[in-house]
């Protein structure tokens, strides 16, 4: 197995944790708050992949910043260019991307801030899917499978904001 419950273990920076209805949550700043994961976690290769979680944005950046639910890599540097994925809000939209090879596929959903999601995005072969609050909302087929593994850490939580979704 690529990623088991529990065994990734991460850095937290700049992250407080609040408690609400008996659940406990991490709150990022918007800037300069992540939880690294480091490189060796969500391996997934060409593998089926299931990546989910819940969010709550207060806002959601604009401009050349994309804040990351989950995310590991999809950089718009040469190498590994389009490499990875990531599950994140961009301008009022929901993203579940997945790449490699110098391209990738992006479904998307319009989101608005205040509420809480729980957004998922699936691979299998050259089918992704993404779901938001269990809608099915955005099917892309591609013309190959992505090889989603590359050198550069996972993270939560994170802002990209140089390239394009390199981590900060």
């Amino acid at each position: 197995a690529n990623d088991v419950v529990g065994t990734t273990n991460g850095t937290a920076t700049n992250v407080t944790f609040a408690t609400s209805g008996g659940k406990t949550y991490s709150v990022f700043n918007g800037s300069t708050s992540k939880i690294d994961l480091g490189s060796g976690a969500f391996n997934f290769g060409t593998g089926a992949l299931t990546v989910s979680g819940w969010i709550y944005f207060a806002s959601i950046p604009s401009g050349a910043a994309s804040a990351i639910l989950l995310g590991r890599g999809v950089t718009g540097a040469t190498t590994p260019q389009y490499s990875g994925f990531a599950l994140a809000g961009y301008s009022n939209t929901a993203y579940w991307y997945t790449g490699g090879g110098g391209s990738y596929s992006n479904a998307t959903q319009a989101i608005t801030t205040g509420q809480w999601y729980h957004m998922v995005g699936t691979r299998s072969g050259t089918t992704t899917k993404f779901y938001i609050d269990g809608t099915l909302v955005s099917t892309v087929t591609t013309p190959f499978v992505y090889d989603v593994d590359n050198a550069l850490n996972a993270s939560i939580g994170a802002i990209y904001t140089t390239g394009w979704f390199t981590v900060m």
